[in-house]
């Protein structure tokens, strides 16, 4: 549960609850994206699935993730990363605040020294991409060495500069700048924005959801009157919605495929999404 809890601190921070435009939150998703190994050595972005139970950092779920080596474990050599991943075209039509969160870290000890990850967050537009591969890029609009390791960081920066109001813009990562650490492992990857109306971060308690995981029937309580809730996948798509006015609701989740999602209730009050885990 833990994934969830800190997934919903990403979203509701600065007190107010951000639309979600885009997400990346595991393997299949980050399968989608665009990779280029600018460097060379057949190494590169892997969406990976990790099942490891003696990888404990705070912050990882121990699931799956999009994961760059600067070591490899077959060679037993260093590898000196040029590796970045886009992500597929994301729209961010009529949207005048854009923000992009994400999560990254290594698992790696601190006291072994080989955490020191160096990478970069880009925000393209279309006439970016052209010049990934001959050293053409636009400033990061993020960019750090792990200071730690057995880690990961919640971090976040205001696109809005580059992607407001954008029909396509694209998120990068790129793993650079540093050599014979291990390996570098980022996941939750969001596009908000907080275009919409929005619910204090007080009035979130009023609306809950349960069980959670959820085996067939998602059940949600509200303060007000509830006028529609929205099963949505990570990816934004909306797999139904249901039209209604209570407070206490039932939803049947029977058919829906285990996974992670979101449900989105609409009252008087604005838009609430919260994740949820369905078995």
């Amino acid at each position: 549960m833990n994934r969830i809890l800190l997934l919903l601190a990403v979203l509701f921070s600065a007190g107010a609850l951000n639309a979600q435009i885009y997400s990346a939150a595991d393997s299949a998703a980050f399968a989608s994206w665009m990779t280029y190994d600018l460097d060379g050595d057949g190494n590169n972005w892997t969406a990976v699935t990790i099942n490891n139970p003696q990888i404990t950092a705070p912050g990882f779920d121990g699931t799956s993730g999009y994961l760059s080596n600067s070591w490899s474990g077959a060679t037993q050599l260093p590898l000196t990363p040029d590796n970045v991943g886009v992500s597929p075209a994301i729209d961010c039509s009529n949207q005048s605040s854009v923000f992009l969160s994400w999560r990254c870290g290594s698992p790696e000890t601190t006291a072994s020294g080989w955490y020191e990850e160096n990478y970069a967050m880009y925000v393209l537009l279309p006439s970016d991409l052209g010049g990934l591969q001959t050293g053409n890029w636009p400033a990061p609009v993020f960019e750090t060495t792990l200071s730690a390791g057995e880690q990961f960081f919640d971090e976040q920066v205001d696109i809005s500069s580059i992607a407001a109001n954008q029909p396509v813009v694209y998120v990068a990562i790129r793993h650079y700048n540093c050599t014979d650490e291990n390996w570098l492992l980022v996941d939750f990857i969001n596009v908000t924005s907080n275009s919409v109306a929005t619910i204090d971060e007080t009035e979130l308690s009023t609306i809950s959801a349960y069980p959670n995981p959820v085996n067939d029937i998602l059940n949600i309580t509200s303060s007000e009157e509830v006028t529609s809730v929205s099963i949505i996948s990570l990816d934004g798509k909306i797999i139904s919605t249901t039209n209604l006015n209570g407070k206490n609701i039932s939803i049947d989740l029977t058919d829906l495929i285990s996974g992670v999602y979101l449900y989105e209730v609409k009252t008087s009050m604005g838009i609430s999404r919260n994740t949820f885990v369905k078995k």
